[in-house]
């Protein structure tokens, strides 16, 4: 999902800006709390045309199922939830 969104950024910023996708780069930074020297390790994120029309397929779907109110509950944190076992709870 991160290199989804990273894919996302990258094609929006290309749109807003009128730059070629060619001419963009994107990097993840993974920061790692081990006692190595290297605390940042760098990837280079690519996208090509298959990646980015999944991303925004992606996107797509996820726009539309916040139209229709189609939201996936994780119940995991039920408990939490200030709503948990009252009328409010979807």
């Amino acid at each position: 999902m991160v290199t989804y969104q990273l894919t996302l950024y990258k094609i929006f910023y290309a749109q807003k800006h009128s730059i070629d996708l060619k001419d963009i780069e994107t990097h993840f930074a993974l920061l790692k709390r081990t006692a190595k020297k290297e605390r940042v390790e760098i990837f280079r994120v690519t996208s090509a045309s298959k990646k980015q029309q999944n991303a925004l397929a992606l996107l797509s779907r996820a726009l539309y199922n916040i139209k229709n109110s189609n939201f996936i509950k994780d119940r995991r944190s039920c408990a939490k939830c200030e709503f948990y076992r009252t009328e409010h709870c979807p």
